[in-house]
């Protein structure tokens, strides 16, 4: 850690996750997911779609580490 800076770089990679992921990942689920129960007839690429967007915030939120 250089001496200008505030935070480690690991504390600063956890905060900027989480941050994406509530700001930008979690937010764009839930709109996918509020489309896809809208519209009546569904393509399984919108399908995949949700389930990647879902799968990858899960995976992202279980691959932060706070040691």
């Amino acid at each position: 850690m250089e001496e200008h800076h505030i935070f480690d770089q690991k504390t600063e990679l956890v905060c900027t996750k989480c941050a994406e992921m509530l700001a930008e990942s979690i937010p764009g689920s839930v709109l996918q997911l509020y489309v896809l129960l809208k519209v009546r007839n569904v393509s399984r690429a919108t399908v995949g779609s949700v389930v990647v967007s879902a799968v990858t915030t899960g995976f992202t939120s279980a691959s932060i580490s706070f040691e």
